[in-house]
Parts: structure tokens; C-alpha cells; sequence
């Protein structure tokens, strides 16, 4: 029997946090998260009785930013996993693998966090980008020896060492079929995975569309998944949600 995960996208809630700094420590980054997360929590918690109750797990992308003016300020992208049923903060994670804006700015999470405990396996938790540390042409981009290499090579092994056959990517958008195409190939190849999913904003930011959405959804999805599309009305200021199996 499978657990199900309700995920939402990468920066789903973000919040001003002007104490971080590239030295806050992650347990004070956790605690920070905790506090934040159950304050907005408590607001929804009667709507938790309108989802499935097959569904136990929440994950909710988070961003704390320093400056959220300044995406060169210290800031971090957490992801909390939510039990539904016990309305708890059962495990914490964040990106590990910062693009090259990023590389003097974000709070990087260990690469152990990724390795959410469920039951007697592990689930793969993943923020952004951190898919591309298993994507091969990533890895020959980096330098043998240096950080990035290392963490590709630590998740790798800890993934193939747990057996992982589920894996939760939380990206802030993907807004065509082949954003994520060379990651999710390693995963296929390292892993063998079950299940996998990618969410994400889709054409975002006023862009040109780039891919058709059912490609989209069909490029970041395996094994049993359900989308959940959100879209909006702008002149209604409505929104209207889809189901696609």
C-alpha cells in the first residue's frame, strides 16, 4: 500500500525573515520554518477535512529572504512536510544545489535531509534544483573535486544505500517539457523509481508559452500520479481547479 503526498510547488509561501544570515544555523532555520508554517496552518486547518483521506502527507514549498527585494541577500527555499491527520511538521528539507546567482547567497540544506523516514522506506525530498544532481551533463559541468561534485556524488549513493522509489521534486516553475527531462533520465536510470513528480508554476511571469501543458505534466510525472491544476481568472479574480489522472 502506497502513502499518498499532496505537493505543492517551490516559494508556494514565502516570507520575510530580515534576522537570516548566511550564519543562522539550520536549527534555528527549522525553527523559524515550524513557527511560520503553523501560523498559516491553523488558518486552514477546517478545510483539511475537504481533502481525500487517503492523502496523509502535505508538502509545502517555503522561501525565507532576507531582502525579498534582493535576491542577492541571504536567503534559503525549505520545504516542510506536513502530517494531515496529526497536524504536524514531521520533516524539513531545502535546496542543496544553488544556480550560479545563488552560490554566495543561499543557505544550503545537507544532503541527508533529503531522506524523508516513512515506515520502514525512504521518500526523496527534493527543493528547486536539485533534481540536476542527477543529471549528467550537470555533473561533468562541475569540477571533479569540488563541493558540487560532492553532493552529487553524497545524494547519489545515499538514494541507491536507501533504495529510493519515490521521489517529490518541489521546482518554483517549469514551463516547458524539457526543463527537467535530463534530471528525471538519472533518476530513471540511477533508481528505477515507482513514482516520481516534479511540480511548478506553469507559464509564469508573463512569458511566451513554451510547451503545451499536457507535455508539461506528462514530463514531470511517473508511476501513480494525479495533477491538480490551478488556474485564475484575473477579470472574475476566480479560481478554477482541474483533476488530470
Amino acid at each position: 500500500m502506497y502513502t499518498c503526498f499532496l505537493s505543492t510547488c517551490g516559494g508556494f509561501i514565502n516570507f520575510h525573515v530580515p534576522d537570516l544570515e548566511l550564519t543562522t544555523s539550520w536549527d534555528n532555520i527549522t525553527r523559524i520554518c515550524k513557527y511560520e508554517l503553523y501560523r498559516e496552518l491553523k488558518h486552514l486547518k477546517s478545510n483539511f477535512n475537504l481533502i481525500n483521506r487517503n492523502i496523509k502527507y502535505l508538502t509545502i514549498g517555503m522561501d525565507f529572504f532576507n531582502d525579498p527585494y534582493n535576491l542577492k541577500a541571504p536567503h534559503v527555499e525549505l520545504v516542510a512536510v506536513y502530517d494531515i491527520k496529526k497536524h504536524k511538521i514531521v520533516h524539513i528539507t531545502g535546496k542543496s544545489h544553488p544556480v550560479a546567482f545563488q552560490k554566495q547567497n543561499l543557505i544550503t540544506a545537507s544532503i541527508e535531509s533529503h531522506f524523508m523516514r516513512e515506515g520502514n522506506r525512504r521518500v526523496l525530498i527534493l527543493g528547486c534544483h536539485d533534481l540536476n544532481m542527477f543529471s549528467r551533463r550537470a555533473y561533468s559541468n562541475n569540477i571533479p573535486h569540488g563541493r558540487v561534485r560532492r553532493y552529487m556524488n553524497r545524494l547519489q549513493q545515499l538514494s541507491k544505500k536507501y533504495r529510493i522509489k519515490t521521489i517529490i521534486q518541489h521546482p518554483h516553475s517549469t514551463e516547458s517539457a524539457r526543463t527537467w527531462l535530463i534530471g528525471w533520465a538519472g533518476v530513471k536510470k540511477l533508481l528505477r523509481p515507482e513514482h516520481y513528480v516534479g511540480t511548478g508554476k506553469y507559464y509564469a511571469h508573463g512569458s511566451k508559452q513554451r510547451s503545451d501543458l499536457d507535455r508539461v505534466l506528462s514530463s514531470t510525472k511517473y508511476g501513480n500520479v494525479m495533477d491538480i491544476v490551478v488556474s485564475r481568472d484575473k477579470q472574475k479574480n476566480k479560481f478554477h481547479v482541474n483533476f488530470r489522472a
